[in-house]
């Protein structure tokens, strides 16, 4: 007759005679083994826990902001976008003002967190934007690249100590006197009478110095 062998299942200690301190012992051996392999199929909880600050560090700051700190952050975009759309800044030349990087720059109009002090920085930049453009004076490219009275440009000046206002009440002043200057010029050339050059007697004096 033959014997039929019977696979028993993972983990099943099939029932032989034992000494009481055996059975203890290999009862001992078994849960060792369950426990090894549980421990290793489950994900260690560090693993959770750096995937959590991961994210953390890559939401935007904006997330978890207060109201005041939302408030000062989107106050600040607004006041970016006045100082590009009057001042037109080159971005190291902005950068150099308010002595930041131009990566912060980048940075804050990305949504990044901004200090109150470098806030308040910007918020002069743009008050003096709306001082020049108030002022009607024609602006270009060359506006902000031009000498002041101390030989400094204007966003020198600022990086230098001078505020903000002082700097563009500056501009206005010598966007004004050239333009002055030029109309004044303008004028006496209107005034001055022309002469004719006739090819055959030369020079004929304006009427009236005949």
């Amino acid at each position: 007759m033959k014997t039929q062998k019977i696979s028993a299942p993972l983990g099943f200690i099939p029932p032989v005679r034992q000494t009481g301190s055996s059975i203890t012992a290999a009862v001992m051996c078994t849960i060792a083994a369950v426990s090894s392999t549980t421990a290793a199929a489950a994900p260690d909880q560090n693993y959770f826990r750096m995937k959590w600050d991961h994210f953390g560090d890559q939401r935007n700051s904006n997330a978890n902001a207060t109201p005041q700190t939302a408030s000062l952050e989107q106050g600040a975009l607004e006041d970016l976008d006045k100082i590009k759309s009057v001042l037109r800044p080159a971005m190291s030349d902005l950068a150099l003002a308010i002595h930041v990087t131009r990566q912060s720059l980048y940075n804050w109009m990305n949504g990044e967190t901004i200090t109150e002090d470098n806030a308040a920085k910007l918020k002069a930049l743009a008050e003096a934007a709306d001082v020049i453009a108030q002022s009607g004076i024609n602006l270009d490219g060359r506006t902000f690249k031009r000498k002041l009275v101390d030989g400094r440009t204007f966003f020198e000046a600022i990086s230098e100590g001078t505020t903000p206002i002082d700097a563009a009440n500056q501009v206005i002043y010598i966007i004004r006197a050239e333009a002055a200057q030029r109309a004044a010029v303008s004028s006496v050339l209107a005034k001055t009478p022309r002469r004719v050059v006739n090819d055959e007697i030369g020079l004929i004096p304006p009427e009236g110095n005949t």
